[in-house]
């Protein structure tokens, strides 16, 4: 009971601490705008057929990955091997790291379903996120939340998600 009332009554540097220890854990959720299939495909930098080679654990946005403090941004990455580009706007290169919000799969996300090994069809766009020693980091992002930029290639070949479609 009394990390508790500490906690509400610290200014943060307590909390952050029980973080660093793994005492708490902190998890934030992301928000996406909404885009329709149609939306992605006509403004996606990159689009590419991929196979997921490794996941990110999730991280924070500095340099040493850490929590820092309530304006921290949580996100992890997905890396690719690119197998073929549709849209190749800015990225180079045979492998694409790709920028999600909020916690990794590996510690629970379910905002989307993806296994090391899977080839994904994957809607991404450039972008910068803030980062706290000062600026910003580019990244590739997906286009919108996750489970609607992603299509995985079933048994018979064809790529299967789901998608948004104006009426």
């Amino acid at each position: 009971i009394l990390v508790g009332i500490l906690l509400f009554s610290s200014t943060g540097g307590l909390k952050t601490l029980l973080i660093r220890f793994g005492v708490l854990q902190v998890e934030q959720e992301a928000s996406y705008g909404s885009l329709t299939f149609e939306e992605m495909v006509s403004t996606a930098d990159v689009i590419f057929v991929g196979r997921l080679v490794e996941m990110s654990p999730s991280k924070w946005n500095q340099d040493n990955g850490e929590y820092w403090g309530e304006d921290a941004i949580q996100y992890h990455t997905l890396r690719f091997q690119v197998l073929r580009f549709i849209v190749n706007g800015t990225a180079s290169g045979q492998t694409i790291e790709v920028t999600i919000l909020g916690s990794s799969l590996s510690e629970g996300n379910q905002d989307y379903n993806l296994a090391i090994g899977d080839d994904v069809l994957v809607f991404a766009g450039t972008t910068d996120l803030v980062w706290r020693e000062g600026g910003t980091k580019p990244t590739i992002a997906v286009m919108t939340d996750p489970y609607h930029s992603f299509f995985i290639r079933n048994s018979n070949g064809d790529f299967e998600g789901e998608a948004l479609y104006s009426l």
